[in-house]
């Protein structure tokens, strides 16, 4: 009976461990966001944009340190996000290769 209550005990502690490190989302940093933020400056209707429009892009950056635009929160500009942002090259400081972020942009 101790053995299983033990048991029983080690199972919850490694299950409560997962969803802990589950939690644990990685963030988009500061000198990577200035330059995709700097290239989405010169996109084709952004003036078309409302002023304070925000729009999340999930992006991950492959292995030749290029940009591949997953989707956006905005269909209308979907194409126009991804034609600037796929494929351009960025300097990586604290980004990792293969991970997916989450970038908000707010037009103005």
């Amino acid at each position: 009976m101790l053995f299983v209550k033990s048991l029983v005990v080690v199972t919850g502690i490694f299950v409560s461990m997962s969803f802990t490190n589950a939690s644990n989302v990685p963030s988009s940093k500061e000198v990577e966001t200035t330059q995709i933020r700097k290239m989405l400056t010169n996109m084709d209707g952004v003036e078309l944009l409302k002023n304070g429009q925000k729009i999340n892009i999930n992006f991950l950056i492959n292995a030749q340190n290029e940009i591949i635009v997953l989707s956006t929160s905005n269909e209308d500009f979907d194409f126009a996000i991804k034609e600037v942002l796929n494929y351009s090259k960025i300097t990586l400081i604290e980004l990792k290769p293969n991970t997916v972020y989450t970038l908000p942009v707010v037009f103005k």
